[in-house]
């Protein structure tokens, strides 16, 4: 499951939220954020650039399927390292 995630992120033209990550892998978001964060521990994928004053600031607008989370906060988004495209490519 967490290579399909990495394959998930990677065939992405744009950033994606937990939610449409576990859509396209069948699963829950929160199961999607826990094989990401241990992903990132890991070396295979980054957090994304988030905007702590919320979307609009934020310089991944237009690669970003997210719109302005309720709370005003940026959303946790994640993308590959080297290591993650790497890791794709065996």
């Amino acid at each position: 499951m967490l290579q399909a995630l990495l394959r998930e992120i990677a065939r992405a033209q744009r950033l994606q939220t937990p939610q449409d990550l576990a859509r396209a892998l069948d699963t829950s978001p929160e199961l999607v954020r826990t094989m990401a964060e241990q992903l990132e521990r890991q070396g295979y994928l980054q957090e994304a650039a988030q905007c702590a004053a919320g979307c609009a600031e934020c310089t991944l607008g237009a690669l970003c399927s997210v719109s302005e989370p309720a709370e005003g906060k940026g959303a946790r988004l994640w993308s590959l390292t080297e290591k993650g495209r790497r890791a794709l490519k065996r």
